[in-house]
């Protein structure tokens, strides 16, 4: 804690031998033994103390939140999301439309948005080059 080592301890003894005499020592020490002993019951009485109003302040649970936030793994989340077969589950690879009325819907706005009946398992069609544009690729 201080890193006081065996020689500095014998020089602080030997001092303490030549300043405060060998008779009286030992009442010295006894003293200042009740004195730490009193400032160590202070500090533990304070930190409880301390402690107490953290709790009812709630830093508890806002200690358990930042925790609970820490914890969060998105490889978890990922995981959760796709089936034992390793194909997405439902809730990824679900229908956009679904998923934005279900969102309006928890907003609380009642309006709804209405969406063709457009296939979303097709892919769309690739754009078809102009008849004199270069091949990809090809130096014009």
């Amino acid at each position: 804690m201080f890193d006081i080592g065996w020689v500095e301890m014998m020089i602080v003894v030997v001092v303490m031998v030549v300043v405060i005499g060998p008779k009286d020592l030992p009442v010295v020490l006894h003293t200042m033994g009740k004195w730490i002993a009193r400032v160590r019951a202070m500090a533990r009485s304070f930190q409880d103390s301390i402690e107490e109003m953290a709790g009812e302040a709630g830093l508890d649970q806002m200690r358990d939140e930042v925790q609970s936030i820490r914890d969060y793994s998105l490889e978890d989340e990922i995981e959760k999301a796709i089936d034992s077969e390793d194909e997405p589950s439902e809730g990824i690879y679900g229908d956009p439309a679904k998923a934005l009325e279900s969102a309006k819907d928890s907003a609380g706005d009642g309006d709804s948005v209405e969406h063709g009946d457009a296939d979303d398992s097709t892919p769309a069609p690739e754009p078809k080059p102009e008849p004199n544009a270069p091949a990809p690729g090809e130096k014009t």
